[in-house]
């Protein structure tokens, strides 16, 4: 009985200020919030009948001081409490509920203007309250004023603050009349970030002076005779005056007692103000929708699976089906899956109980199952609500292959958890992973995780879209052409893209202190740092007098490509090549045939649906060593823009039993994962050989035949092709060369003529040349020569000129600007043919089989006319050119 009186007494003390509540809550014991305000209320209701005020906290205090030395004084007779009626609240009206127009204006926090008629569509007047409502279900209350019919345009103009609250992202709002009476209490507690930094540690301590100057200072004047509406959890920012500066402080209201209107209500001046101890808000750094690019048709899935059975499940019930309850995102790194995971549960406006894999996986024996039931346990509680998880791997890994028991029991906790929930519960798991093949079969079965959202690497009009987002807030330049930036950024994702905008970001204010050095006021003996501070100093006076100075232009977008790769092959030797055709000399007829087979997939790939055939899948080049064969698989790459990944045959093989299939596997996913990309094998020969059918040494290198047969077969739709390279066509697996795979086989020969002339020409156009030295001599001497051997020459030949150059320097004498046709009679001397006629012949004879095969192929064609299985016009005549019926079929 002792104790329940002192309990009542330290209950009725709890009203009288913050810092008593504070120094009893510890006695009291730790209390949930809603116990808290539950207290709060009933401790208020107390006061009340002792005859305190119910004014502000501040006011409070004062008045209770000046009762207290009333007392001292007279002591002689005690003042009797103070009842203070509350008006009964008024007959309930039926207000109407109507969508209208609405923009954002630079009103009273609380405010809302409507037009006349919206103002009678509602049934509203002056004064009255209305609930708005925008997107993710989010709502405010405002106070109803007219809109000045002088202006035209929306029929509803809101203040930022109400805006906000209820989520206004389009051009449209919800709005209903509502009737709204004082509360005999709230509480608000400020955001911790958007506090002074004295006051963040001294809210919610027992510092009177800052309880003080947040009630004086903030709360106050803004609440003081403004009869303001609130609801739960809406956020409103009060201007603070602190040492000569104004600070914007972000509040929330975190609950509301004594209000015949439930969670909405109007502060009045009967209503007790309590400040709570400051908080840090993750909804304030919570993404939304609209942060999150290139991702329209996830998120209408989403708003599907996710939003429907939490806010409308009746809908599943009337067709006698349970709500989805769980949703898997998955994807590559970087591809925004916990930003489109934070984003819809925030979107959803539900009660979120946030996980992370890693988190729950490093607990002890016994914890991490328990925190699984507390999340869950919470998340029933606060329903509707979402179950957010991030790594899922980490707690739900198949448990066959799990390192410990106790991942087994908390994947099996999870499952039984998920199971547990309720169809009507109003709980819905939303888990996000970059692993889905690591997850136990178990969590993906229905009535689990049983919807699916795959994220890919986004094609080009995605790209734009993150660009967008990513840009929305830099200072760019005319020049900057985002489509332009998303054409090149072939493979990237949105990390990828952040990446790049930041790097573009990094290189503008890199140029803009070395001009700002310039104009720095530097002096004899200044340190580096010193040198530093002054050029930032500079910098900064610059941006003051000229504040878009500092934008970010094309050319650093464009610099900054050249550093960013994708992050999915970052792993790989991806580039995208700088060899354009003009570094390929001759080999006009190849450079022909390779525009139209890989260029034109990739630059018309209208053309190619219109007609309705595929392009073709690969190209295999065979010839000499050295006549440019890799030189032209590149140049092929940046004609077309796309990303090269360039393979050695022999990299791909290890020793270790599967390994090598692996590789293959992974070499190929990457490559899909950055279309439109070239594949280019360099020594095909030594990984596609003959399959010899027989166990032993070589069933490895079978096994990785028949996994780069099948990863081609596999390509699809993707903008990935196959481009193959080797000296020994005559040893390859004929399955690699069959339509559909590496079909097209162009001869790369030693250069003609012509062609030795242009690669003479693209070796020296960057090097000073003198006006005596004779290309074409040069050309007609190097016959037989290969690519490679002409570059040799050209290599040679301006080492003689270097090693001339540092003898004149040496001895004092003149130098020579160029180099000189000595130098290159020099270089021709020593000049030798790396491939013997021998070599050439070989390749003449692959030449002659394959046009032997060809020609057998026409003959059976031709055979096939006569039998009549073929007409004579298909199978010799071009389409137009059909010969007439007494003419005999021509035979090529």
């Amino acid at each position: 009985m002792l104790r329940t009186l002192l309990r009542l007494a330290a209950l009725a003390l709890l009203a009288e200020g913050s810092v008593t509540r504070r120094l009893l809550t510890s006695w009291l014991g730790p209390r949930t919030k809603g116990e808290l305000a539950a207290r709060s209320a009933a401790a208020s209701e107390l006061y009340l009948l002792r005859g305190g005020s119910t004014k502000t906290r501040k006011k409070k205090k004062a008045k209770k001081k000046v009762v207290v030395e009333e007392e001292e004084e007279e002591d002689e007779e005690e003042e009797a409490p103070e009842v203070v009626e509350r008006p009964p609240p008024p007959p309930p009206r039926d207000f109407p509920t109507a969508s209208v127009d609405a923009s954002i204006s630079d009103l009273d926090a609380s405010s809302i203007e409507l037009s006349d008629d919206a103002l009678a569509t509602l049934d509203l007047d002056e004064g009255d309250c209305v609930r708005v409502h925008g997107s993710r279900r989010q709502k405010s209350v405002a106070r109803v004023s007219r809109l000045d019919q002088s202006t035209e345009g929306a029929a509803a103009v809101l203040s930022k603050n109400v805006a906000d609250n209820a989520a206004f992202t389009g051009s449209a709002v919800t709005l209903h009349g509502v009737q709204l009476g004082e509360a005999l209490s709230c509480s608000v507690a400020p955001l911790r970030e958007t506090l002074p930094e004295p006051l963040k540690d001294a809210l919610g301590s027992d510092d009177a002076a800052a309880d003080d100057i947040a009630f004086d200072g903030c709360l106050a004047p803004y609440f003081g005779g403004k009869e303001r509406p609130v609801s739960l959890n809406q956020i409103f920012t009060a201007p603070l005056d602190m040492d000569g500066e104004t600070y914007d402080v972000q509040w929330k209201v975190v609950s509301i007692e004594g209000a015949y209107s439930g969670d909405e209500a109007i502060i009045g001046s009967t209503t007790t103000l309590i400040c709570d101890s400051p908080y840090d808000d993750e909804s304030l750094t919570m993404p939304t929708y609209a942060d999150v690019g290139g991702c329209s048709h996830h998120i209408d899935v989403l708003r599907e699976v996710l939003e429907m059975p939490l806010h409308s499940p009746e809908l599943f019930r009337s067709l006698g089906v349970d709500p989805p309850r769980g949703v898997l995102l998955h994807g590559p790194p970087g591809c925004g899956k916990t930003t489109l995971l934070r984003a819809a549960a925030y979107e959803s406006g539900a009660h979120v109980e946030q996980l992370n894999g890693g988190d729950v996986a490093s607990k002890k024996s016994g914890e991490a199952e328990e925190l699984l039931r507390a999340k869950f346990a919470s998340a029933e509680r606060n329903a509707p609500s979402v179950v957010m998880i991030d790594e899922l791997e980490a707690i739900a890994q198949k448990r066959d292959k799990a390192d410990s028991e106790q991942d087994k029991r908390v994947c099996a906790q999870l499952l039984t958890l998920m199971d547990g929930l309720r169809s009507n519960s109003g709980v819905v798991v939303l888990a996000a992973t970059g692993a889905p093949n690591e997850l136990d079969a178990a969590v993906r079965r229905f009535g689990r995780l049983d919807r699916e959202v795959a994220l890919e690497v986004p094609d080009e009009a995605a790209r734009r879209e993150i660009l967008t987002v990513k840009t929305r807030h830099m200072a760019l330049e005319d020049d900057v052409d985002l489509d332009d930036v998303a054409r090149d950024c072939h493979g990237f994702v949105g990390a990828d893209l952040a990446q790049l905008c930041t790097e573009a970001a990094l290189l503008c204010v890199r140029g803009a202190l070395r001009d700002a050095e310039s104009n720095a006021p530097f002096t004899e003996g200044m340190l580096d740092e010193e040198r530093q501070e002054a050029s930032w100093a500079a910098l900064a006076e610059q941006l003051d007098l000229d504040p878009d100075h500092l934008k970010v232009s094309k050319a650093h977008f464009t610099k900054a490509a050249k550093t960013c790769n994708p992050s999915s092959l970052r792993e790989s030797v991806v580039e995208v090549p700088d060899v354009s055709w003009a570094d390929v000399g001759g080999l006009e007829n190849v450079k022909t045939e390779l525009k139209e087979t890989v260029e034109y997939p990739v630059q018309f790939a209208g053309e190619y649906e219109k007609f309705g055939m595929p392009p073709s899948k690969g190209v295999l080049f065979y010839g000499p060593p050295g006549c440019g064969k890799t030189l032209i698989a590149k140049a092929v790459a940046n004609e077309c823009g796309a990303n090269f990944i360039s393979v050695k045959g022999p990299e791909l093989l290890t020793m270790w039993f599967g390994e090598s299939e692996a590789n293959v596997r992974s070499l190929f996913d990457k490559a899909r994962a950055a279309a439109p990309c070239i594949l280019f094998f360099d020594e095909m020969d030594s990984i596609a050989k003959a399959r010899s059918g027989s166990s032993g040494g070589s069933e490895a290198g079978d096994r990785v035949m028949n996994q780069i047969l099948a990863e081609i077969d596999a390509v699809g739709q993707k903008n990935v092709f196959v481009i193959g390279a080797t000296n020994r066509p005559d040893i390859l697996d004929p399955a690699v060369t069959r339509p559909g795979r590496l079909d097209q086989l162009i001869h790369i020969p030693l250069p003609d003529r012509d062609s030795r002339l242009s690669v003479f020409q693209a070796s020296l156009r960057k090097a000073p040349l003198d006006p005596k030295v004779n290309l074409e001599k040069l050309a007609d001497f190097t016959e037989g020569f290969s690519g490679a051997d002409i570059s040799e020459i050209c290599q040679r030949a301006a080492k003689n000129a270097v090693k001339d150059a540092v003898r004149r320097e040496q001895a004092g004498e003149a130098q020579l600007p160029f180099v000189s046709k000595e130098h290159f009679e020099e270089a021709v001397s020593r000049a030798r043919k790396s491939i013997p006629q021998s070599e050439i012949d070989r390749y003449n004879s692959f030449d002659e089989s394959m046009k032997t095969s060809a020609k057998s192929t026409a003959t059976q064609v031709f055979s096939f006319a006569q039998k009549g299985w073929v007409s004579a016009a298909d199978a010799s005549t071009p389409p137009g050119d059909a010969p007439s019926s007494s003419e005999e079929p021509s035979y090529p």
